[in-house]
């Protein structure tokens, strides 16, 4: 973590997380080198992977409608029928950050007892 924000480090770089929460997301960039060319990455010239960390199990998902299905049909049986019954992959794919932050609010990574 650096000034409160957090980072999670794979394959030797830093990924800024920018939902943090059970389901964590973030977008994983790598400077693409090519021959002959300075080792410096310019943001135009970086590979960029979205992904999803799952905080439970430590296991790191492909950003994507069906990597989200399988996480939501096995751990919150509501939150899946709502996103399955949507009924159009377009619609899945413009509210799954949506959803990644609905079950974060719905699973918090620390439960407070008053």
């Amino acid at each position: 973590m650096d000034d409160g924000v957090l980072y999670i480090q794979r394959k030797g770089f830093d990924h800024k997380v920018t939902i943090p929460g059970q389901l964590c997301y973030f977008v994983e960039s790598y400077p693409i080198r090519r021959a002959g060319s300075a080792p410096v990455a310019m943001d135009k010239s970086n590979e960029t992977i979205p992904r999803i960390l799952d905080l439970q199990d430590g296991e790191f998902f492909e950003y994507s409608v069906k990597s989200l299905e399988e996480i939501l049909a096995l751990r919150d049986e509501e939150l899946f029928q709502e996103f399955i019954g949507l009924n159009n992959p377009k619609k899945q794919r413009q509210l799954l950050l949506r959803f990644v932050e609905r079950y974060n609010e719905r699973h918090p990574m620390f439960k407070t007892s008053l």
